[in-house]
């Protein structure tokens, strides 16, 4: 599942070791979710306790800057 947002936390509980990395449009941006919504949105889509796909993996596509400012 390709997770378009601000990026996803890799070591969220509900999501460990079914994250990889997909495209970054702010690379120098160290934090991989700096306020938690691409994780959140990740954990809906497929969060091991309550996703709609816990068995799926997830590709974080970060197209948002952690100032709140997006870019398309």
């Amino acid at each position: 599942i390709y997770v378009l947002d601000n990026g996803i936390n890799p070591f969220h509980p509900d999501l460990a070791g079914r994250v990889d990395a997909g495209l970054d449009l702010f690379p120098t941006e160290l934090e991989a979710d700096c306020n938690g919504h691409g994780t959140a949105v990740a954990s809906v889509a497929a969060g091991s306790t309550a996703g709609v796909a816990p068995a799926a993996r997830v590709v974080s596509v970060r197209v948002g800057r952690c100032a709140r400012t997006w870019s398309w």
